[in-house]
């Protein structure tokens, strides 16, 4: 049989340059090139050229076997008709039986792609294994990370990996410095991954990858293998992290859709508590609108399917009859807006229909597999239906459920739907359920064709992208559990973890979070302290035992990049004084490798961010405190050296050299560093050592580094200016420096000395007061004469009327915090109010005829009315709101001698953006997190 060998050349660092060498016409021994990658066509392989240390040799061929009668056809390269076009060789070979086979390989920026794509010009469905196999000759330790799990390499070893729940679509095998992987173009939908590794002496390995396809008569299928080269000091988190900047479309979130869902979810604080301050202060951006119809599977809530006996009783809401129930929904969904919070539409993902509806309506699309879990038989989403496991693509039952999801959101204010159970790992068989043949991405086994159940829910996720609203197309949120399906994890914009970060939701949480990338992972369910501590301990050693669980939570959120949702946030100020500091990161975006070295053992790291807003964090998870020195590598960051802060602006001492960034820290037990990239560097040969630390007054931002070099030295920088920031200046030892702006980055250089302080001075382009000046202006008084007021324009907008709303419903809350709750308020860090009385801001409305109403909120910011009223008296603290700026998209200052705080902007979507900005930044002062919860009740703070 002949056999073609594939191979890569594997670089040992990022690299991003890709040269294409392509003759015409094609021949045999040309080479495809990136600059991780180097394969070179021969007459019956692709072979390795150059290959780094730890490979001695790396050759490989692609493979096509017929799935019934296990025939491997053979491809020989010199057989095939070639040609190029377009960038891509492309070899095409008709084999027995009418069936035709295209291979197309092209060098793209940083990988290797190589198309197969296979017509059916017979009468028969066609069955095919493909992919791609190596043989690798090896120097030294080697292992081999299977999408799941990681082997060490050795004499004897024989393994294979052919499921699809919680694993990534790649493998690789690599050793201390360089490795090879092998997987697929990650937004193909395909039912069927294998990875093995096969090395008899340990010295040579065989390491495939394949896939299984269907091919139905005069039909054709395709499927994309990409090839990648990776720097292995970080083992299999180096191809993590060249497959994630490689497919980015997989790890981001979808164009256009509501940006709040990157932050936590609200955890029922929109959906049932209506409350707009603890969804904020617990940075939620998303609510996961549980269940908002009367019976599974009918999402909408159609009249035929109305009336039925369900297995237990209804629940009050669910109960009422059809008109009173919609009207019910609409109004329920309109809490997103009160809670300024994304609502997602919750679905059990299609797969879950109530039993009578199935049985009645839909029993073509019900799972009939063995083995797997097809029925509920006690309360789960309504709590009320029993329900059947369905297929929903191909059949009535997919139509009826598209449908619906058109109509709701033509109906209710959602921005996206939460899908649940979005796991998959289910094979579902054609022999069972319609659909699964009319399905893309079928396979087959010794049972017959079947489709991945994850199929027809990522179908269903890309549904709900063509669906728009107020013109941002849907959010799709889901939860997956750790061991759900790639496909499912990459159609999600961000994704719950349904368990604490020490618990177990299908598998641990690294394997949702490597298929998440850079999207937001949240931690769901809650402390459950109760099953966690032993609460029949003493209250002190109770309390000390759940704050080593909090620094757990802390720390590990920063390794994964994960954010706890508003419940675990509530009553825990240890949790909520760092959660600006986590939404921070994981909105900047989590990357696989932390390029941190020099930690000891026992120091969870990570990374986030790009180039000049990078990020690096060490958390110190074991008993003792370390002091020493912390290595960046640069490359990983972006084309320049950085110098680095803490995140809230201390000094760091960096020392720059060979490409990395040596950072002296003190970090204490349980406690983690986190620093941030304040100043680029373009790389030079010699040494640079300084002392970098960044103030942060609200108005200007200044950045500062006092050098400490053997020689003078001439240094160009090159700096990002901070979100919301422009460069006002930069100065060396007091003179100024000239810089050049484009494209966001300042560059500038100098000759810098030993002793020589450099400072880059930014300016905010909204806020015109310092952060002490805003805290002290006179929100709330105890003096009923002098109660501040917030003035909005006359006939304002909503948009113009919710800002109001949420000043007043701040201080509100703040106020109510501290009658009800005076321990928990001083536990936060907030502001006393002693015993005097208290006066929340009132929203004052001056007409066009000069007349002035008082705007009055009483449940939410719906439930308003507005009385006549006089003008307020000039001596009163006032907040005044403008939508109509001209001249700048916002400004915040202080006027009229510090007794008017101006809030303007463009429009009046901006306003309440800005708004909502400003009260992050009084939370400093008016800390509250809500009640404590229980174990940190011991020894309360001492109100007065």
């Amino acid at each position: 049989m002949l056999r073609k060998r594939l191979s890569a050349l594997v670089a040992p660092m990022l690299l991003f340059t890709v040269m294409i060498i392509v003759g015409a016409p094609v021949c045999l021994g040309q080479v495809l090139s990136t600059q991780d990658l180097a394969i070179e066509l021969q007459e019956d392989s692709f072979r390795l050229i150059n290959p780094q240390p730890g490979f001695s040799e790396a050759a490989g061929r692609l493979i096509v076997r017929d799935g019934k009668n296990h025939q491997e056809f053979e491809l020989s390269f010199s057989e095939g008709a070639r040609r190029e076009q377009d960038g891509m060789l492309i070899i095409e070979w008709a084999l027995l039986q009418e069936l035709e086979v295209r291979a197309s390989v092209a060098a793209r920026r940083a990988h290797v792609s190589v198309i197969l794509e296979f017509e059916n010009r017979g009468t028969e469905q066609r069955w095919l294994e493909t992919g791609v196999s190596m043989d690798l000759g090896l120097i030294g330790e080697w292992s081999f990370w299977d999408g799941l799990n990681t082997l060490t390499g050795a004499a004897g070893l024989s393994h294979t990996l052919d499921i699809l729940p919680g694993v990534f679509p790649a493998a690789a095998l690599y050793t201390s410095n360089t490795g090879i992987g092998v997987g697929i173009e990650p937004m193909q939908l395909l039912s069927y991954l294998r990875s093995s590794v096969v090395s008899d002496d340990g010295r040579r390995a065989e390491f495939e990858y394949a896939t299984r396809i269907v091919v139905d008569p005069g039909t054709s299928e395709r499927v994309e293998f990409v090839l990648i080269g990776f720097d292995a000091r970080w083992g299999h988190l180096g191809l993590l992290q060249r497959y994630t900047d490689e497919f980015a479309k997989a790890f981001r979130p979808w164009p256009g859709v509501d940006t709040r869902v990157s932050m936590s979810g609200a955890q029922y604080r929109a959906w049932n508590a209506n409350d707009p301050e603890m969804c904020r202060r617990s940075f939620s951006g998303w609510e996961w609108a549980y269940a908002p119809f009367r019976r599974t599977g009918d999402i909408y809530g159609h009249r035929e399917f109305w009336d039925y006996t369900p297995a237990r009783p209804f629940g009050s809401t669910r109960g009422l009859d059809y008109d009173e129930f919609h009207e019910w929904r609409r109004n329920q969904f309109l809490r997103g807006v009160n809670c300024d919070v994304a609502m997602l539409f919750y679905v059990p993902s299609g797969i879950w229909v109530e039993y009578q509806l199935a049985q009645e309506r839909f029993s073509e699309a019900m799972l009939r597999e063995s083995g797997v879990t097809i029925a509920k038989n006690d309360p789960w989403v309504t709590g009320h239906d029993n329900e059947r496991r369905v297929f929903p693509f191909g059949n009535e039952y997919a139509e009826q459920f598209r449908a619906d999801m058109r109509r709701v959101v033509e109906e209710v204010n959602m921005q996206g739907f939460a899908f649940d159970v979005a796991n998959g790992g289910v094979r579902v068989y054609a022999h069972n359920t319609k659909g699964v043949m009319e399905a893309p991405g079928r396979a087959f086994d010794e049972q017959g064709v079947f489709v991945e159940e994850g199929v027809a829910i990522a179908l269903l996720m890309d549904y709900a992208r063509t669906l728009t609203k107020d013109g941002r197309p849907m959010a799709v949120v889901s939860n997956p559990s750790a061991k759900g399906v790639y496909m499912t994890v990459f159609r999600s914009d961000a994704a719950m973890f349904e368990a604490p970060p020490w618990g177990i939701h299908g598998t641990t949480p690294e394997h949702l979070r490597a298929r998440l990338g850079h999207k937001t992972l949240v931690w769901w369910e809650g402390w459950d302290f109760e099953e966690l501590l032993d609460t029949d301990r003493g209250p002190a050693e109770v309390q000390e035992a759940f704050l080593g669980v909090v620094d757990y939570m802390i720390l590990k959120s920063l390794e994964l990049g994960g954010i706890p949702a508003a419940s675990y946030m509530r009553g825990v100020p240890q949790l909520g004084r760092v959660l600006p500091m986590l939404a921070e990161l994981v909105q900047a975006g989590w990357q696989p490798v932390p390029a941190v070295m020099g930690a000891p053992e026992g120091f969870w790291l990570s990374r986030y961010g790009r180039g000049g807003r990078s990020y690096v964090t060490a958390g110190n998870a074991t008993l003792q405190a370390f002091e020493g020195r912390l290595s960046v590598d640069n490359r990983y960051l972006g084309d320049l050296d950085y110098l680095f802060t803490h995140f809230d602006g201390q000094g760091l001492r960096n020392r720059i050299q060979a490409r990395t960034t040596g950072l002296d820290v003190a970090v204490a037990s349980r406690r983690p560093f986190v620093a941030r990239t304040v100043l680029g560097v373009r790389p030079v040969e010699n040494e640079i050592t300084a002392a970098v630390s960044q103030i942060d007054n609200l108005s200007s931002i200044t950045t500062e580094a006092v050098f400490e070099l053997r020689s003078p030295q001439t240094l160009t920088f090159v700096v990002e200016s901070p979100v919301g920031y422009s460069l006002q200046r930069v100065e060396l030892n007091g003179s100024a420096v000239e810089a050049r702006t484009k494209d966001g980055l300042s560059e500038f250089s100098c000759q810098v000395s030993d002793g020589d302080i450099l400072r880059v001075h930014y300016a905010s382009e909204v806020y015109r007061l310092s952060r002490d000046e805003l805290l002290a202006f006179d929100f709330i008084t105890s003096d009923l004469a002098s109660q501040a007021v917030v003035l909005v324009a006359d006939d304002p907008t909503e948009e113009e009327l919710y800002a109001a709303y949420r000043i007043q419903k701040y201080f509100t809350d703040y106020i109510g915090a501290w009658r009800r709750d005076c321990s928990g308020v001083l536990a936060a860090g907030g502001m006393s109010l002693g015993t005097k009385m208290w006066w929340m801001p009132q929203i004052f409305c001056r007409e066009a005829d000069d007349s002035w109403h008082l705007m009055l909120f009483n449940t939410d910011f719906f439930d308003r009315h507005k009385r006549e009223a006089r003008e307020p008296g000039a001596n009163r603290p006032r907040v005044v709101l403008v939508r109509d700026l001209q001249g700048a998209d916002g400004i915040v200052e202080l006027r009229d001698d510090g007794r008017t705080l101006f809030i303007g902007a463009a429009d009046e979507r901006k306003l309440q953006r800005l708004v909502m900005d400003l009260l992050y930044e009084l939370d400093s002062k008016y800390a509250y997190f809500g009640p404590l919860i229980g174990p940190l009740q011991h020894e309360l703070p001492r109100c007065y």
